[in-house]
């Protein structure tokens, strides 16, 4: 249970997560994918392992009235918990207790009267270390075996996991780990920033489609949509006359400059452009669909085609441009400061 920022990521960015550029190399085995506020993160193979051990320990568990579509919803709850509080559970500090004495890839309290029985917190956090029993605890909760000072409660109090939420089934997932995890308010929305990053990774992974995941695709499906609890708007019309654009828009948290302070606000938000299927032909020297860099109006562009991101039949193009980012300073303050780099704007897919 934790009561201080769950963030634990290193580096630390907007919402703690590691930081990847979208275009930099991929090591072998990894993955490059975005989370819902843009952040790139690379998936090394060590994390797509230890997301697969949370994967199996919650196929191979029987639950008592808990259904298949139940445990698809369970996987992606837990693996954007893991991520956020231990990036899959590659951040070595989060193997050693923290301040508040939490330790593992679930940040669970490593104290003798908590989410371990051990007689002592070495033993404890050696339980707590390994995947498969912290997976189950963040799921089921535990149930207090030994009395101690300092203990979660009386023997038999029961610390709450998923299963002690009620509305487990229908509330929003980030919500459903927000409850169980406890974290600072202001940190409480940052699972859902990893939900399509593991939503993705569950669909490779697994070779199959989340049920968690909409029919609706709301980059290419004209009109407005709600899905996982995220708001979209999808505009489409004709970009030539053998090219559709869509145009995807967010209802999300903004930074901007305001009489020189920084300020927050709500609004719908531009996501990024989508070029429908067309030939290549219809594309034959338009630097978007061409591999490289180019400036057009004054601003640098690139171009990446046929990379590991969009396969073979697209090419995704990024503008350089300067961003306001977040960044917690020396003492665990949230800032703010100008930053430039490459974002990412709009990808166009063939047909051949």
């Amino acid at each position: 249970m934790t009561s201080a920022p769950a963030a634990k990521a290193d580096p630390i960015s907007q919402d703690g997560g590691a930081v990847s550029d979208a275009a930099a190399p991929l090591a072998a085995g990894s993955m490059r994918l975005q989370k819902s506020n843009g952040v790139w993160v690379t998936i090394t193979p060590q994390m797509q392992r230890n997301a697969g051990v949370v994967i199996d320990t919650i196929r191979a568990t029987n639950w008592s009235g808990v259904s298949s579509r139940d445990k698809d919803r369970l996987i992606v709850i837990s693996l954007m918990t893991m991520a956020q509080e231990s990036t899959f559970f590659t951040n070595s500090r989060t193997q050693m207790p923290d301040s508040n004495n939490d330790v593992g890839p679930f940040q669970q309290r490593s104290l003798v009267g908590w989410y371990a029985d051990g007689r002592t917190q070495a033993e404890n956090i050696r339980i707590l270390n390994d995947i498969p029993y912290a997976t189950r605890t963040f799921i089921e909760g535990h149930r207090v075996a030994i009395s101690a000072p300092g203990a979660a409660g009386r023997v038999g109090y029961i610390i709450p996991g998923v299963f002690q939420k009620k509305n487990w089934r229908t509330d929003e997932m980030w919500k459903v780990a927000a409850d169980v995890q406890v974290p600072a308010a202001k940190y409480r929305y940052y699972y859902e920033y990893w939900r399509p990053v593991v939503e993705e990774m569950v669909t490779l992974m697994e070779g199959r489609t989340p049920t968690t995941v909409g029919t609706v695709n709301v980059y290419t499906t004209a009109g407005d949509h709600t899905v996982n609890g995220r708001k979209w708007q999808t505009r489409c019309e004709p970009y030539s006359k053998t090219i559709d654009r869509c145009t995807a828009k967010i209802w999300s948290t903004q930074v901007s400059r305001v009489d020189g302070q920084f300020v927050q606000t709500n609004a719908w938000n531009f996501n990024n452009l989508t070029y429908l299927p067309s030939t290549r032909a219809d594309w034959v020297g338009n630097p978007l669909a061409t591999h490289g860099e180019f400036s057009s109006q004054g601003r640098d562009w690139k171009t990446s085609c046929a990379d590991t991101w969009t396969g073979p039949d697209a090419c995704r193009a990024f503008i350089r441009t300067t961003v306001i980012e977040s960044y917690l300073d020396s003492s665990g303050n949230r800032r703010f400061r100008d930053t430039e780099k490459w974002v990412f704007n709009n990808v166009v897919h063939f047909s051949d």
